[in-house]
């Protein structure tokens, strides 16, 4: 048994397809020969740690399938290195509904992203993350569908970088050092008021400060936790300049109570205080962009229809209606103190960052296979 068998057979190893005579070649083969040791150990290491990230966090089905296939046919490598995005996620209009090329500056408008392995329009983007991992693996995610031309970790780093590479797109998080999210959005807009911004973030800061993010010019929003899918069809519609908001926020900021109070009669504006009485009035005031006085003629009008008589009980009353408090605070690891969130954000990163090695190691499998097929097919010649 030579190195060229031994390549395809790797795949099939990991997945404890073969039988158990013919593991034993392989083994004692790769006993034997360095170069297949060292890429069989990276490639069981890899598949080792892929499988952990699918069992600790929740991939999509179409992702965990193109993982296991990765794994088990390097053909689909070849195909992810042609760019034809994984099955089941959408990346943009069907082939048969493509656009003349006579129309390039209404395909641009109408539709961001093309299968067949081309890209119509990949929008010049701009990440702004503080965190270094989930900037790394977000990057490996979205380069599929976008140029990501810089990164910055920090708001004031983010405006410069975007006011020197003016980008078609920006993913930018509220939990910003130096400029805040809100900051950053309100700048970028007065600079570029046709840029495209999508707000990437936890649920905490994305309620916390959703109003005030949509009038500093954010066009959507989405959680650092949602899967490629809801990430992808985030990014096409706001791209194409389209509002775009995770269905977890949108259920969190637009409340109705699930039971209700007789006489209670509260309008939107009371009800939009009334989930925001863990904030101060200021707090209130600037997220709902009210004055102070109106605030607190609201709360009054709050404790009067529900018959009670502190902001406390209000907020107790509230949450037996069925309302959720804002901002919602995230679960902490009692431990570490990091949020489940973040968590879920760091693994899918980690999970991103994998895959890319994993499809690395396979194209670097093909390459040898090829070259060592080359290499046995040549005629050997007889030395004197």
């Amino acid at each position: 048994m030579n190195c060229s068998e031994i390549t395809p057979l790797m795949q099939s190893m990991l997945d404890n397809r073969l039988d158990s005579e013919r593991t034993s070649e392989i083994k004692k083969h790769l006993t034997e020969c360095i170069e297949c040791n060292a890429a069989w150990t990276e490639m069981h290491t890899l598949g080792q740690r892929v499988n952990t990230f699918m069992g600790a966090i929740p991939v999509p089905d179409t992702l965990r399938q193109g993982i296991e296939t990765r794994l088990s046919d390097s053909s689909d490598n070849q195909k992810s290195a042609s760019g034809i995005p994984p099955e089941g996620v959408s990346r943009g209009p069907n082939p048969a509904n493509a656009v003349p090329d006579t129309a390039a500056s209404e395909r641009q408008r109408e539709g961001t992203y093309n299968t067949g392995g081309r890209h119509l329009f990949r929008p010049r983007t701009v990440l702004c993350e503080r965190h270094e991992l989930i900037r790394f693996g977000l990057k490996r995610v979205i380069s599929e569908v976008v140029e990501v031309v810089g990164e910055a970790a920090d708001g004031m780093a983010a405006c410069e970088l975007i006011r020197r590479m003016r980008p078609d797109f920006i993913v930018l998080d509220v939990d910003l050092d130096v400029l805040n999210g809100v900051e950053v959005c309100r700048r970028i807009s007065q600079e570029l008021p046709n840029s495209n911004v999508l707000v990437l973030t936890d649920s905490y800061h994305a309620t916390k400060y959703h109003n005030q993010l949509i009038r500093a010019g954010a066009r959507g929003f989405c959680l650092k936790s949602s899967g490629p899918r809801t990430l992808f069809e985030a990014i096409e519609q706001v791209t194409r300049s389209l509002p775009y908001c995770d269905p977890k926020i949108t259920q969190l900021v637009k409340q109705n109570a699930s039971t209700t109070l007789p006489n209670s009669n509260l309008t939107d504006r009371e009800t939009e205080v009334l989930i925001r009485l863990d904030l101060r009035n200021k707090e209130i005031s600037e997220e709902l962009d009210m004055k102070l006085r109106t605030v607190e003629k609201h709360i009054e009008c709050i404790l009067a229809k529900l018959k009670v008589s502190t902001r406390t009980a209000a907020a107790l009353k509230a949450v037996q209606l069925g309302y959720v408090l804002l901002p919602k605070m995230p679960g902490r690891d009692p431990v570490t103190g990091v949020s489940h969130e973040q968590t879920v954000s760091e693994l899918n990163a980690e999970l991103a960052i994998a895959n890319e090695h994993l499809k690395a190691l396979l194209k670097q499998n093909e390459l040898l296979k090829e070259a060592l097929d080359q290499k046995f097919s040549q005629p050997r010649t007889r030395t004197e």
